[in-house]
């Protein structure tokens, strides 16, 4: 979130030093305070509305969407998948939205190195959103993700 904001504080910056000291700029900058209802994380814009990808710190299900669009706030749903404990807990890495669908990124660090265990998710503004479990190879052969294997569990 500190790049997105970096980027806009940078593009508005570049945007008042074009104009000669006698002109005024075209366009002014204002900044308002958003209430989101948790911590943004990830940006994404269509046709003057934002889709604001959030982390609910502490709650059951962390990752969260939030429409803005002028004073309205729409709550997305999220639906993570039984089968993929880290989709509770994932934090958005990235989203993009046509408008129409909307498709997520996000991950969890965990297992014996901590890595980031990726969630994918699609969906739109008024269906939800709902998490792809990701299949991994293990050994030479595909081993789902916390399934049962041969072997026993898998982790």
């Amino acid at each position: 979130m500190r790049r997105v904001i970096a980027a806009v504080v940078l593009a508005a910056s570049a945007l008042t030093s074009c104009s000669s000291k006698d002109e005024q700029p075209a366009q002014t900058i204002s900044w308002e305070k958003v209430d989101v209802g948790a911590e943004p994380v990830a940006l994404a814009e269509h046709d003057g509305q934002i889709l604001v990808g959030v982390k609910h710190k502490g709650a059951k299900v962390v990752p969260g969407i939030v429409v803005l669009n002028g004073s309205e706030r729409k709550t997305v749903t999220v639906r993570p998948s039984a089968s993929s404990p880290y989709s509770f807990e994932a934090i958005w890495y990235s989203i993009a939205w046509d408008g129409k669908r909307v498709l997520g990124l996000g991950g969890a660090s965990g297992g014996a190195h901590g890595n980031v265990r990726w969630t994918v998710w699609t969906g739109s503004v008024d269906a939800g959103l709902q998490e792809h479990p990701q299949t991994f190879d293990g050994v030479g052969s595909p081993v789902r993700r916390y399934g049962r294997t041969r072997r026993g569990l898998c982790r």
